[in-house]
């Protein structure tokens, strides 16, 4: 298998307090919520992400993961609702956008394929929880999206 292409496409949703912890670490690793641990299971070494802010409803950047899930307690993110960030992937960074060019969410989704099975006023709902996995289509019409939005070059 070719290492360069990714297997899984995801989604980490994130509070932008949480975001700019991950940006403080270089963009080296990425907390996940335990309570997922059954879907973080399935993130593997060059898969992609995709950050969605859940505070401003934006998406920021893209990421490479670098390695599985492992726990370290030494490495600590703010708790989102109930849950702690205690599941940890070593990631690589791809496109980071500075805040002033996020991409507002409500002006892309209605183009993505993961929103059809939300009638259109319920978008928001479809960013909830913490993983999700995407379409590689999806995925590459948002990092195109950042892309343009990014004096970055990208992946």
């Amino acid at each position: 298998m070719n290492k360069n292409i990714a297997r899984n496409y995801w989604m980490i949703i994130t509070s932008p307090e949480n975001f700019e912890i991950t940006k403080g670490r270089g963009f080296k690793v990425q907390g996940l919520k335990a309570i997922h641990e059954r879907k973080i299971r399935r993130v593997a070494p060059g898969d992609r992400l995709i950050y969605y802010l859940s505070g401003s409803s934006c998406f920021s950047a893209t990421t490479t993961v670098k390695s599985t899930y492992y726990e370290d307690p030494s490495i600590v993110w703010n708790k989102e609702g109930s849950s702690e960030l205690k599941l940890i992937v070593d990631i690589e960074p791809n496109i980071i956008l500075e805040e002033e060019n996020f991409i507002k969410a409500g002006l892309i989704a209605y183009r993505l394929d993961y929103l059809r099975k939300w009638a259109p006023e319920d978008w928001p709902l479809a960013f909830m929880g913490n993983l999700h996995l995407l379409s590689k289509l999806d995925f590459i019409l948002l990092e195109g999206e950042i892309k343009r939005e990014s004096d970055q070059e990208g992946y």
